[in-house]
């Protein structure tokens, strides 16, 4: 490791971390390590600290918080001093790994961890509730998760490098605000004797920068070293949960729940009925979800996770079934477990794996498992994990399909236990570990990408339309008036897009004709098969909103608060993304929207627009003079393009061919 001499600046190197021992009377110093949140802008790194040291620049001329750190730490009476942002090469790869792997072990030799809280000021007490100090961001980061619990001791220190406190002191205030046991952080307790399910929901609420520091700032807390590959993404998690179930025996790893709906208490009689309150969905009966995989997709899915101890079953109801063992294979993990039917409904038989977990009232936990649908190609002892429920209000009542919830998990309690006893049968199992264990058949439509607490509401939706298309519609004769419009980073106009149709988005006017055309997001919730991006709305009206699109007497809010009340604009109805208006007789106005991402793609949702005005001949809208040179081309391209329609008398396109 890299050290920084506190006088200097400069950098030296340590085969291994110096620490005080008694043994060689004094002469062997210890060092100091920062835990700090890195600024927004970057912090020095080791070869910008390098080249200034070498430049004569001496601590000068580096960066405020490592001048500061190392005057603090100097006056404390360190030599040394270790600080992330500066002491790991990271353009060396191996360097790199070395860091992350040694980093836990790096922070509890150190001598004293002085956290530094640059939005914390010393002038308001850090144990009073709703405080700065609870507010800080340094709780918020995941690589400080592990610069808290591992050093002994841990000094807090203000924006203005005054003393906060110490963990020991500020232990209830910091046990309330991580979640994190007293006797756990002051290292009373060992680690090793909290659940795995419970280290990883002290992660849960925390975020990293690079998806994969999900998993590696992780390593430390359960004692595992693996490659670093950054670009894994989402793998990282799960091979540090392979890891895990490799290298400590708990089950509780398996115990973790994405569902975000108030839980639902299953109630089963004596014989493993269900009794209520919910019933089985059976039209979810053999999917899988992002839940029905033993290992979680990431450290957020902890988040609500049970306070489980592992137990063996050894003395407990005279079950013993020997140790676990596991194999990973490409369906899953391949394992034993003792297996409970259990009756779903009257037709529907599910079972529960018993893990060696206990909760706190002495309920062992077991998983819900469901097995493949009989049409499936699936071999026998292949079982996914958790199933649907809808949820009734009264008993006796039709279940309601907006009250459902994905249950993973069930405590039984001893005396249950003892009731199916003669039920419980070791069976040989395969459950898929990871999302590409699912059989492609009941996989859910895509992966899991968005972390649990991210906000699930209707994207911002974007309209562009292109310069060609106001071009065109100029040389037809048009003035073209784009309402609050904004120029995006390829410098074309981007539409806005209202939460009501207050004002025209886009108004064309020529001598004798005038088109409004508004565009607005609904504020109705999805249904059918529509995403929730596909709310945008489109009406288009001569002069001003038409009136079957807003009844006479009723405001547009009463309108959308049911949402099969709604009116038909909403393109997700438009075939082809393309649909005709007639604002007046002899007048027709064509609109598509192209989205500019894949039809799969939930995340985007910016759209394209083009515009086509046909005026048949006759008509009261006197074009003619408006016609560019161009029009039978467009028209004969038109002809081709949808034969659904005759071929208009005269034509205006003004959409991507020009």
């Amino acid at each position: 490791m890299h050290l920084l001499d506190t006088s200097s600046g400069t950098l030296h190197y340590f085969a291994t971390p110096p620490t005080r021992d008694a043994d060689w009377e004094g002469k062997s110093e210890g060092y100091a390590i920062l835990s700090h949140v890195w600024s927004k802008d970057g912090e020095q790194s080791f070869q910008e600290l390098k080249a200034l040291i070498a430049s004569g620049a001496g601590l000068e001329g580096v960066s405020p918080k490592i001048r500061d750190f190392c005057t603090f730490a100097r006056r404390a009476g360190y030599r040394w001093a270790w600080i992330d942002s500066c002491c790991i090469d990271k353009t060396s790869s191996a360097e790199l790994s070395e860091a992350i792997n040694s980093m836990y072990e790096w922070y509890a030799v150190a001598d004293t961890c002085f956290v530094y809280m640059e939005d914390v000021s010393d002038e308001e007490n850090p144990c009073l509730e709703d405080c700065q100090f609870g507010r800080s961001r340094w709780f918020t980061r995941g690589w400080t998760l592990q610069e808290l619990i591992a050093p002994r001791a841990v000094v807090f220190l203000s924006k203005e490098w005054r003393y906060l406190g110490t963990k020991a002191s500020l232990g209830d205030a910091i046990q309330t605000i991580t979640g994190i046991p007293e006797a756990i952080l002051n290292h009373v307790a060992e680690l090793d004797s909290v659940s795995v399910a419970q280290r990883m929901s002290w992660a849960s609420r925390r975020q990293t920068t690079r998806e994969e520091d999900q998993a590696y700032s992780l390593m430390g807390i359960f004692g595992i070293h693996m490659p670093t590959i950054y670009g894994e993404g989402q793998n990282a998690f799960v091979r540090l949960q392979e890891e895990v179930l490799r290298t400590i025996p708990d089950q509780s790893i398996f115990l973790w729940d994405l569902d975000s709906a108030p839980s639902i208490e299953l109630a089963f009689d004596s014989s493993l009925r269900l009794v209520g309150p919910a019933e089985v969905d059976h039209s979810q009966n053999g999917l899988c979800k992002v839940d029905s995989t033993l290992f979680a997709p990431y450290p957020s899915a902890f988040v609500d996770c049970p306070r489980v101890s592992p137990r063996p079953f050894s003395g407990k109801l005279d079950l013993t079934f020997g140790i676990p063992e596991y194999t990973v294979t490409s369906y899953g993990l391949r394992t034993r477990l003792p297996l409970v039917p259990i009756m779903l409904s009257w037709y529907y038989t599910a079972y529960l794996g018993l893990l060696e977990c206990e909760d706190p009232e002495g309920d062992v936990m077991a998983l819900l498992l469901q097995p493949p649908p009989p049409s499936s190609s699936m071999s026998p002892g292949w079982f996914s994990v958790g199933h649907q429920f809808v949820l009734s209000d009264t008993p006796g009542s039709p279940p309601l399909s907006s009250h459902t919830c994905y249950v993973r998990f069930v405590g039984l309690s001893p005396d249950m236990l003892q009731n199916v006893h003669d039920t419980i049968k070791l069976t040989e199992i395969c459950i898929p570990l990871r999302w590409s264990h699912l059989p492609p058949a009941l996989r859910p439509t895509r992966s899991p990408s968005q972390p649990r607490h991210l906000p699930t509401t209707r994207s911002i939706t974007t309209v562009v339309i292109p310069t060609w298309v106001t071009v065109n519609l100029k040389k037809a004769g048009f003035d073209v008036t784009l309402h609050h419009a904004t120029l995006n980073h390829y410098h074309t106009e981007v539409l806005r897009v209202t939460d009501q149709p207050a004002e025209p988005a886009l108004l064309l006017q020529s001598r004798n004709v005038e088109i409004s055309i508004y565009l607005w997001s609904c504020p109705c919730p999805p249904h059918g098969n529509n995403r929730r991006w596909e709310s945008l709305c489109v009406s288009v009206s001569p002069n001003s909103l038409p009136s079957q699109v807003f009844p006479e007497g009723m405001p547009w809010e009463r309108l959308f608060l049911n949402p099969y009340r709604c009116p038909a604009n909403h393109i997700a109805e438009w075939p082809g993304r393309s649909q005709d208006f007639e604002p007046s007789s002899g007048l027709r106005i064509r609109l598509t929207l192209t989205p500019c991402s894949a039809p799969t793609d939930e995340r985007i949702s910016t759209y394209i627009l083009g515009v086509e005005l046909r005026v048949a001949s006759g008509s009261q809208w006197d074009l003619e003079e408006n016609i560019p040179a161009s029009s039978a081309i467009a028209e004969d391209r038109l002809s081709q393009k949808d034969p659904r329609r005759p071929i208009p008398d005269r034509l205006l396109d003004a959409d991507s061919s020009g």
